[in-house]
């Protein structure tokens, strides 16, 4: 049981996006994106992260930026499982509602780039190019809940059924088949547990960018940069206090790992090293990403552009403190050795790849102050390394398989915005992206789940004067609730899974 539950916790490595992208990259860098998604052939400095060729067609000069993005979301899960009746906690519902929140208060972006004012520019940027922000489950997630209420119950059932089957036959003169279903209905009737746990995890990943453009022909630019990228992460979480009990809640057993240990009359929880489950893991590590753009300014009213970011390899290295107990399941002369939780041991390096990505813009403008952008992402999901991941077969069995093997297809996103310039000092803007997904229904947990998504975002540029102006956006994003059913052996578990995510974002930007 304490082997499968921290299988459980360990899956918070897994700690999925909190940005707009695909399931490890983040395209919403700036608060120029929030109002106006469509960058992907735009001309403007705080298009350099979508569009780097078009730095090549900025004016003569130096180009500065400093945004900031602060980001809210609620990654909720609503598990439907028999035994829930039997918490307290729940008031007799199956079902209980886990809500985890999201936080990243400051999200930096910085962006610069100097234009020659004939064929050539350099350019470069710091912002968040992947990672979850932060998400905290005060108590803890359905799978720790289900997986202690099942294992609690096979253990303890059997052994009462067994006692109470033959007072039953002597007391009553039932026969055997009466007596052992009265025995089980009056075990379902006063069975209860109870547990705490907790979940707490954050991830982000850092991009250092410099590159450089060149003007093959007059309004032809192509575009070569490297990113280096640091990825760094904090994960913890612990079950404690499992205690059962068969006469109604009034005579505990607390289980620990060298059995169980008799509370009798007592209620209360009890703890030490032995009755804790506990992991706390600290992760970096560092990658490199070539990236090659393309922009063509056909004209005053069109310009076409692509990017494409090569896949970046990351090893992320674990400084990992487990209490005694969650130790020997790490350890491969142990018995209860798991190799999916080997991969979180300390010293121990796990893949974590940002997929290749796939960035196709283009722009037309009616007008000199109108700006209507359309684009296409795609992100090459199943070909980047991400681990191993422990999952539940049909027959309800487990394995251990490569995460790529749990995604049906890449993600895929289109996206659309205009942008008015409706006063010389004020332009405002809206956008629009469909977010889709590829992940299997296997792919899905408590903690690494996506949701194909639509996501609207508006704001304004405050044209304060012709070297200096303000972006003011926000975002949010409708998430498309989505259910799956995973087999057990005392009925499904029924998982639905919702997000919540609103963004807001300020930057200054500045030429010369």
């Amino acid at each position: 049981m304490r082997k499968k539950i921290l299988l459980s916790l360990a899956a918070v490595l897994a700690f999925g996006t909190a940005f707009a992208g695909g399931l490890n990259t983040n395209t919403n860098v700036n608060a120029h994106f929030l109002r106006f998604f469509t960058q992907d052939a735009n001309v403007t400095l705080t298009s350099l992260h979508a569009n780097p060729a078009g730095s090549a067609f900025l004016t003569k000069g130096w180009h500065f930026s400093i945004h900031n993005q602060t980001v809210v979301q609620q990654r909720n899960i609503t598990t439907q499982f028999p035994l829930f009746q039997y918490n307290p906690k729940n008031n007799g519902s199956d079902t209980h509602r886990y809500e985890g929140k999201a936080f990243a208060p400051v999200v930096p972006a910085l962006g610069f780039s100097y234009n020659s004012g004939k064929k050539w520019s350099i350019n470069g940027e710091l912002c968040v190019v992947g990672g979850g922000g932060a998400c905290e489950f005060l108590d803890g997630i359905g799978s720790f809940e289900a997986l202690y209420a099942g294992k609690l119950y096979g253990a303890v059932a059997p052994g009462y059924i067994q006692t109470v089957v033959p007072q039953l036959m002597t007391a009553y003169g039932m026969d055997q088949a009466a007596a052992t279903a009265q025995a089980r209905q009056m075990f379902a009737s006063n069975y209860r547990f109870s547990n705490t746990a907790y979940m707490n995890g954050s991830n982000y990943m850092f991009g250092l960018q410099v590159g450089a453009t060149y003007k093959v022909l007059e309004n032809l630019a192509v575009y070569a940069g490297i990113r280096g990228v640091y990825a760094t992460g904090n994960y913890n979480g612990y079950v404690q206090d499992v205690m059962y009990s068969t006469d109604g809640g009034h005579n505990y057993n607390y289980v620990s790992e060298n059995g169980t240990q008799q509370l009798a009359g007592q209620t209360v929880n009890v703890n030490g090293r032995n009755t804790t489950l506990s992991m706390n893991c600290d992760q970096t590590g560092f990658g490199v990403t070539p990236v090659l753009g393309i922009h063509w300014y056909i004209n005053e009213h069109w310009n076409l552009a692509a990017k494409y970011e090569f896949k970046t390899k990351i090893r992320m290295e674990n400084t990992t403190r487990m209490n005694e107990y969650t130790q020997t399941l790490v350890n491969p002369l142990s018995p209860n050795y798991s190799n999916t939780l080997a991969a979180f041991a300390d010293g121990k390096k796990v893949a974590d790849d940002i997929p290749g990505y796939l960035a196709l813009g283009a722009q037309y403008s009616p007008k000199e102050n109108i700006r209507i952008g359309l684009a296409y992402h795609w992100f090459q999901d199943t070909s980047a390394n991400k681990g191993t991941a422990e999952v539940t077969n049909p027959d309800g069995t487990t394995s251990i398989v490569d995460k790529r093997d749990l995604i049906d297809h890449d993600t895929h996103e289109v996206l659309a915005g205009i942008e008015w310039m409706c006063h010389k000092r004020l332009t405002v803007s809206a956008s629009w992206q469909k977010t889709m997904y590829g992940v299997s229904d296997r792919y899905m947990n408590d903690i690494s789940f996506c949701c194909s998504s639509n996501s609207l975002g508006c704001g304004v540029r405050i044209h304060a004067s012709k070297l200096f102006n303000i972006d003011l956006g926000y975002m949010h994003t409708f998430y498309q609730d989505r259910t799956v059913t995973t087999p057990t052996a005392v009925g499904p578990k029924i998982d639905t899974y919702n997000r919540t995510n609103d963004v807001i974002g300020v930057g200054l930007n500045f030429a010369w």
